[in-house]
């Protein structure tokens, strides 16, 4: 909130994290991606700065309009942008 962008120039590391399932956990049938919500958190490696991207699809069930992702990643501190060193 208020952040700004990591900068662009930063090579970036993209970790996708996808359902454990293709299928609704409510009714069973499949899951239609909808979109994905992108997080990034700065880390470095001695005199190396790199951003990994976490990249969670999102999936809604035409059925009964469930959306599922997976789980966000955590982080080392609460809403703060360190790596905790994957």
């Amino acid at each position: 909130a208020g952040r700004q962008p990591l900068p662009d120039h930063l090579p970036r590391i993209e970790h996708r994290h996808e359902p454990e399932s293709g299928q609704c956990s409510q009714c069973g049938h499949n899951l239609v991606k909808i979109g994905e919500d992108v997080s990034e958190q700065l880390d470095v490696e001695p005199a190396k700065f790199f951003v990994h991207r976490h990249i969670r699809p999102q999936y809604a069930c035409k059925t009964c309009e469930t959306v599922t992702a997976a789980p966000i990643p955590s982080a080392i501190i609460d809403g703060g942008m360190a790596a905790p060193g994957l």
